[in-house]
């Protein structure tokens, strides 16, 4: 790989990076209509976010290299990096105080929606982080799968295969176009996070929770807004259900979603990924 490589993914990765910024004004609203003085670091890191990467974004516009799996690799891992390091930033700023490490280690943790948290008291924590926290690994629940999706395929590396069910009876693609994919994708995505957040409401809890632990539940991320994780809510035999349900749907295969809820495919039921998912899951 040559200088073009690097610049071409540097581009990529920039271009994502300002929409992470984009975003950090989000939490910043939600501070400011609760009166955290917090607002103030996340408009902060959103332009110094933003502003690094579009200017990144413009230095490196140019041809792009012949597509190649090499290059598919290093823009993913460059990728991954570049939304770490921009994730972590509102953590360094913000009153909690995290340092380097902590605080990239929480942004890791929220992308890849592994669920370890370096946070402490989080029952009282301000309100902006705690969904920033969830953004994270709402966002890393849903852009691995669409980035592989989308981009992958492009660069040569093989992404058509997670379009594929495998079954002998289901050998479709759910759509002609990548672009018709990734639109109904996101668009289950969100759907199915705003019943969950409707339903945590029904079980009694506050929408500002419900929101946070909605996008906990369908990336499978485990991030929650106390201490004592969903524990909190042992006495709520509504809201622990709503929770295993969403949760089994967020971990199903989405190209067997996309088929059930756009062609009303109820044969993809019948994948054997699924079932053998599904009685490990009842066991």
């Amino acid at each position: 790989m040559n200088r073009l490589h690097f610049r071409a993914a540097a581009h990529f990765a920039a271009i994502f990076a300002s929409y992470i910024a984009a975003l950090m004004l989000v939490p910043a609203a939600v501070d400011l209509y609760y009166g955290n003085r917090d607002w103030k670091v996340f408009v902060i890191s959103a332009f110094l976010v933003g502003g690094f990467s579009s200017s990144v974004a413009l230095a490196t516009r140019g041809e792009r290299p012949p597509i190649s799996a090499r290059f598919g690799f290093l823009l993913v891992n460059i990728l991954w990096v570049t939304t770490a390091f921009a994730g972590a930033v509102p953590f360094l700023e913000a009153s909690i105080a995290l340092d380097a490490t902590d605080a990239i280690f929480e942004a890791v943790s929220g992308l890849t929606t592994t669920g370890s948290t370096v946070l402490t008291g989080l029952d009282n924590m301000p309100p902006g982080i705690l969904l920033w926290r969830s953004f994270l690994q709402w966002v890393g629940g849903i852009g691995v799968i669409a980035f592989s999706l989308f981009a992958l395929p492009f660069l040569g590396v093989g992404g058509v295969s997670h379009l594929k069910i495998e079954s002998s009876d289901i050998d479709e693609l759910p759509f002609a176009r990548y672009r018709s994919y990734i639109i109904a994708l996101v668009s289950i995505y969100l759907g199915l996070t705003a019943l969950c957040v409707l339903a945590y409401v029904a079980g009694g809890m506050t929408p500002f929770n419900a929101i946070n632990n909605a996008m906990a539940t369908l990336s499978t991320g485990g991030f929650s807004t106390s201490d004592q994780s969903f524990g909190i809510y042992a006495g709520d035999p509504a809201i622990l259900w709503t929770a295993v349900f969403f949760m089994f749907i967020g971990a199903m295969p989405f190209s067997i979603l996309i088929l059930l809820v756009t062609r009303q495919r109820l044969d993809t039921l019948l994948d054997p990924q699924l079932r053998v998912f599904a009685v490990y899951a009842a066991v």
